[in-house]
């Protein structure tokens, strides 16, 4: 059954018509819509090994996003995983070593499909014999009749079999949260546990286990916005206050401030722009100017004070529900010190000396990210960009430096080489009008605070 994810991933069928009846309020009143499938609605992403996992994403996706987002605000509740999903047709799957190939061949033969949205369906493949989705329940868009035209949104469930990733509190910090019950007619839970996941039943792979012991130590904030009931199992619980932090990253000119300024016009953001004014200023040097103009005797003593500065702007507190940084940590690493070292710049123990001054900086996890979104432009577009804003500590970057730190970005986010990198990666098309760029970018923002 072809059908667009909506949400993923959801719930049991056992419940499926308590949940219509949460939801019929809400979609009732969004008025149908038109999705478009173009050539610019083939994407990808990345799964383990080689694999990849190709699909269609709506040319414009405004309308689905916000069927999306109130269905997600009305079960806030019941949806688990905080992941960015973006609502998408899978076509099926491939190596990273053959995507261009398929796409290139189904590109060759597709023509555009448009259809309308008229209402959400929830399907489910629980308890049947080829494992199969089918239809439980619809709902219709603005209330329109039966005979409307053909359903394209779909919420798909998952097994009703499943197994939890938690996190087992101590004994210390359970007896603290006990006090919570006293004089209640609340019966507490054997051993409290913070949920991470759900899982089908079956072993965890050996992938998992390495990541999960990879994880650096960090802080969970609880206060009295933290608690939460679940009216469909009468649950009480606690859910954690931390900020979501997200870093903007890209090449030199691909357009990080301008979606920054964009996104500081929202009241869900703090944004932290890139510290230029420390780099422009360090006790009366421009650190950066110097850089440009010698990088072979400034570039260590730069990247040691750039990625000071980011740690502290990592750590710096916010009371917004978003944090949006301008560059992390990680790019400073992962691409300049890296350019620097590759085009010999940086001696290789001034390399090693920055390797261990990042891992110090991260390992207390107040560097840690929750997404990353990479504004995707060709270096030939960023020299043009920098042309037109006309910094003069940037008069001496070259085409051939921009190509440089492309390739390192790529590396880095994209092919993820030597890097270990688990955060979550939004790819933005930064070559596209700014408009469009905004629109993306403001998507995912909203969705990572409605989940």
């Amino acid at each position: 059954m072809p059908h667009i994810n909506l949400i993923y991933s959801f719930t049991t069928e056992k419940i499926f018509d308590n949940i219509k009846a949460q939801l019929k309020p809400v979609v009732n009143r969004k008025t149908p819509f038109q999705i478009v499938f173009d050539l610019s609605s083939f994407d990808y992403f990345r799964q383990r090994d080689d694999q990849c996992a190709f699909h269609l994403r709506p040319k414009i996706s405004t309308d689905a996003v916000e069927l999306q987002k109130v269905i997600k605000n009305q079960l806030s509740n019941l949806i688990k995983n905080k992941r960015v999903f973006e609502a998408h047709l899978t076509l099926g799957q491939t190596t990273v070593s053959n995507i261009s190939d398929v796409l290139d061949e189904i590109k060759a033969r597709w023509t555009t499909i448009e259809f309308t949205v008229d209402r959400v369906y929830m399907i489910s493949r629980e308890n049947h014999p080829e494992n199969l989705f089918t239809i439980k329940n619809e709902i219709l868009l603005l209330d329109q009749e039966k005979d409307s035209l053909p359903l394209a949104l779909v919420i798909p469930v998952k097994s009703a079999t499943l197994n939890y990733l938690c996190i087992i509190l101590l004994n210390q910090v359970s007896s603290r949260v006990l006090h919570i019950f006293e004089n209640t007619s609340f019966q507490p839970c054997k051993s409290f546990r913070i949920i991470l996941n759900d899982y089908e039943n079956g072993p965890v792979d050996a992938d998992l286990h390495s990541k999960i012991e990879s994880i650096q130590k960090f802080i969970l904030d609880f206060d009295s916005n933290s608690v939460g009931f679940d009216p469909t199992t009468s649950c009480l619980f606690l859910k954690p206050t931390d900020t979501e932090l997200i870093a903007v990253e890209g090449n030199i000119g691909s357009g990080k401030s301008s979606v920054l300024a964009h996104l500081a016009n929202s009241s869900l953001c703090d944004v932290v722009a890139e510290p230029i004014d420390s780099w422009t200023n360090l006790n009366g040097h421009n650190i950066l100017a110097m850089l440009y103009d010698d990088p072979q005797r400034w570039g260590f003593a730069f990247q040691a004070n750039a990625q000071m500065t980011l740690a502290k702007l990592h750590a710096q507190p916010t009371k917004a529900p978003v944090k949006v940084m301008e560059r992390s940590i990680y790019s400073a690493r992962h691409c300049f010190v890296e350019n620097l070292y590759r085009s010999k710049t940086l001696q290789g123990v001034e390399y090693e000396i920055l390797k261990d001054w990042f891992q110090l900086l991260i390992s207390n996890g107040s560097c840690h990210l929750d997404l990353i979104i990479y504004l995707r432009a060709t270096p030939e577009t960023c020299l043009q960009r920098i042309h037109a804003r006309n910094r003069s500590e940037e008069e001496s970057i070259s085409l051939d430096y921009l190509q440089k730190l492309h390739e390192c970005h790529e590396e880095w986010l994209i092919n993820r080489h030597n890097t270990n990198l688990s955060i979550p990666i939004l790819v933005v098309d930064a070559n596209q009008t700014k408009e469009r760029v905004y629109n993306d970018t403001n998507t995912h923002v909203e969705n990572l605070v409605s989940y």
